[in-house]
């Protein structure tokens, strides 16, 4: 999905959790894009003399909540050894 509508989406589900009186907490966001990132998200947003910085969507979804992990990989590859994880396959 793409990160912007993924973004977009959490936004209005939040919206609508706040206004039934609730918010959406304890959510997980794995990121997994084959652009490297050094930076330890956990730890807040990088300074500007980092280049991690400028991963706009990494500081937005970081901004969100929840917990959010980035992995620099090939979706391909990620989704077909989650799969595999999933149903046992080593």
């Amino acid at each position: 999905m793409s990160p912007m509508i993924f973004e977009k989406s959490l936004s209005m589900s939040q919206n609508l959790a706040i206004q039934m009186g609730s918010r959406i907490e304890n959510h997980h966001m794995i990121i997994v894009d084959l652009a490297e990132s050094h930076w330890d998200w956990q730890k807040g947003e990088p300074p500007e003399d980092n280049p991690d910085y400028y991963l706009r969507y990494n500081k937005s979804f970081s901004r969100m909540g929840g917990t959010m992990r980035y992995l620099s990989a090939d979706n391909c590859d990620f989704l077909l050894a989650l799969s595999q994880g999933l149903r046992g396959k080593d």
